[in-house]
């Protein structure tokens, strides 16, 4: 479980982040008939409330585009990781704003859908499991 001082400052990053992501996909979109695809913003992602510098130069496997080149700002540092997950389907393109974080050891992830897809969205949830050496 997410602690109660720490889930409303990821919640406020969550809401900042659409802010800016919103208006970005929107114009990625009409320029490249999809949605912007964007590599998590850490190598490691950050435990237990502690920041961790984000890379915002990130791409993925095959991007072109960087969380900057698209115009995304995060802090220097955050206590999540986040990532963009672009999807095409029969009901239209989306995208869904993944965040993700380790708490005791646990991952939790809140999904952020924009697109045809209400169910890709969810809340805060234990994700998965990780074995810390």
């Amino acid at each position: 479980m997410i602690p109660i001082t720490l889930q409303p400052k990821l919640d406020t990053l969550i809401s900042d982040l659409t802010s800016q992501l919103t208006p970005a996909q929107s114009a990625y979109l009409a320029a490249h008939s999809k949605y912007w695809q964007g590599a998590a913003t850490h190598s490691a992602i950050p435990a237990d409330g502690a920041t961790k510098p984000s890379n915002l130069d990130a791409k993925t496997l095959g991007g072109v585009e960087s969380w900057k080149d698209v115009g995304i700002a995060l802090p220097t540092e955050t206590e999540a990781s986040f990532s963009v997950d672009a999807y095409q389907s029969r009901s239209g393109p989306g995208y869904i704003l993944r965040a993700d974080i380790i708490i005791n050891g646990v991952r939790h992830r809140r999904s952020v859908n924009f697109g045809p897809h209400a169910w890709l969205e969810s809340n805060w949830t234990p994700f998965k499991t990780i074995t810390m050496p």
